[in-house]
């Protein structure tokens, strides 16, 4: 709310605010166990740019890659590979643009 110095009252719209540094960033799979053969990577507070994905068996082998170009901020990106997998367990490797890798182990 502002009041101006004619006495007329104006609102700004409604935003979320966080207070100081703790702005975690995050990239987490659900559901774990993947369920009919959708994974879905949820990416918090992550930097804009290009993101490679690589689905890794057992042996370190990719068997699934997918390229995502996203903005800043949260999203949800639905993997969904045409193959289908033994059931086990796998790695999900994403590499963000400043070209860190963050590994994630997926039960299939």
């Amino acid at each position: 709310k502002s009041v101006g110095v004619d006495g007329q009252v104006a609102y700004s719209q409604i935003v979320k605010v966080q207070m100081g540094n703790d702005l975690s960033s995050a990239m987490a799979v659900y559901p774990n166990p993947v369920q009919n053969a959708t994974i879905n990577l949820e990416l918090t507070n992550q930097p804009e740019g290009t993101y490679n994905i690589r689905l890794l068996n057992q042996l370190g082998q990719p068997i699934f890659e997918k390229q995502v170009t996203r903005m800043a901020g949260s999203s949800i990106e639905v993997l969904k590979p045409r193959n289908y997998f033994a059931r086990g367990i796998y790695q999900l490797e994403v590499t963000n643009p400043s070209g860190q890798v963050k590994n994630i182990k997926i039960i299939y």
